[in-house]
């Protein structure tokens, strides 16, 4: 399950709204880059959610840094993995995306490919060396959350 706080702060990210920890806005974002780390970058997270690879890659030619991490240690490979955004995934890997960075619970886009069941995304990320074998803080690799979740094609990708 996604964690409630990440879409929530996706969700007013996309709107342009920034919000302050206790989910209070703060008003309407002018340049994403005056927030900081504590807020997701509205204009890429717009891009991810939009599978945009053409959005993204004005971005990152504009200077913006496709291994931030946000909110919770999110990277914009993390949140395409979990919206299946396939263009976005494979622009932000030939751009230098860390494949296997981990979040604060040390899931990678790896695992979050696996506890959504998409098998493309997944497929994408070990052809470009994704590691299997990575372990999320409560012990599980990504063939065990594909397992939990009864993906065969997936698990068999995974084997």
């Amino acid at each position: 399950m996604i964690n409630f706080l990440i879409l929530t702060t996706i969700f007013h990210s996309c709107l342009g709204i920034a919000m302050d920890k206790k989910n209070k806005p703060l008003g309407t974002i002018k340049d994403p880059r005056e927030l900081g780390i504590e807020f997701f970058n509205a204009k890429l997270m717009a891009a991810v959610l939009e599978d945009s690879k053409e959005k993204l890659k004005k971005l990152v030619e504009k200077g913006l840094d496709i291994n931030k991490k946000y909110e919770h240690g999110t990277t914009a490979l993390m949140l395409a993995s979990i919206n299946e955004a396939v263009k976005v995934v494979e622009f932000l890997i030939e751009n230098g995306a860390k494949i296997d960075e981990k979040e604060d619970d040390d899931w990678t886009a790896l695992m979050y490919a696996s506890q959504e069941g998409y098998v493309e995304i997944a497929a994408l990320l070990l052809s470009r060396g994704a590691n299997v074998h990575e372990v999320e803080n409560r012990g599980r690799q990504a063939l065990i959350i594909a397992s939990e979740k009864d993906n065969k094609r997936l698990v068999e990708l995974l084997i």
